[in-house]
């Protein structure tokens, strides 16, 4: 029988309590963000959130730090136990920041990956706005392609949110998803793969 020591070690192997790179991939970049857009957009939110994150628990760790040197100049039974347990939390967030960090750059490399794919200038706003714009009209088709594909129609709160785009982009969803061109549509999303764009290495396109 495997000892506790041996199962952490297998924990720690397959991601820890976190997330693992196909987690990541495919279903917190991918398919939150389906799009070149979607997905750089969701890698930097990502990106943003670890970054705070980490530099949280770095400020905790050097509290638990603090707190075991300041129990072991007291030197009483109670103040042990103090400096055991504040042992015991800097060892875990020691191993939470390790995880954290590896979470961080994994996500910093896939919006570096993105950024090439995406090949816009998001600080310029017509280019931010045509690639938004593009990208809420993909996901729309998605969404209905997908609900008629399923469920043979289209649920009111997506047709609502249809509805509240600009007329342009409404008419390119709706067009998609005519019958007459339902098929074509389910087959662009069959064949649609969005992990792809996590996959091109960094520095093949140019530098911006």
């Amino acid at each position: 029988m495997a000892t506790t020591q041996t199962l952490m070690q297998d924990l720690a192997a397959i991601g820890g309590s976190d997330h693992t790179a196909l987690m990541m991939d495919s279903f917190i970049v991918a398919a939150n963000g389906f799009t070149a857009y979607g997905q750089y957009r969701q890698a930097l939110r990502q990106l943003h959130s670890l970054l705070g994150g980490v530099k949280r628990l770095e400020w905790e760790l050097r509290r638990k730090e603090l707190d075991a040197r300041e129990a072991r100049e007291i030197q009483n039974a109670r103040s042990q136990i103090d400096v055991e347990e504040a042992e015991w939390d800097a060892t875990m967030l020691r191993e939470k920041i390790t995880s954290k960090t590896r979470e961080l750059e994994h996500f910093a490399t896939l919006a570096h990956r993105l950024r090439e794919a995406l090949g816009v200038d998001v600080t310029d706003p017509e280019q931010q706005k045509a690639a938004e714009e593009a990208h809420w009209v993909d996901l729309y088709k998605r969404d209905a392609a997908m609900a008629l594909l399923c469920n043979g129609s289209i649920h009111l709160g997506l047709l609502r949110d249809i509805s509240a785009l600009p007329p342009k982009m409404r008419s390119k969803i709706m067009t998609a998803i005519a019958p007459d061109n339902l098929q074509a549509t389910q087959s662009w999303l069959g064949q649609y793969d969005a992990t792809s764009l996590l996959e091109a290495p960094v520095g093949s396109g140019t530098d911006r």
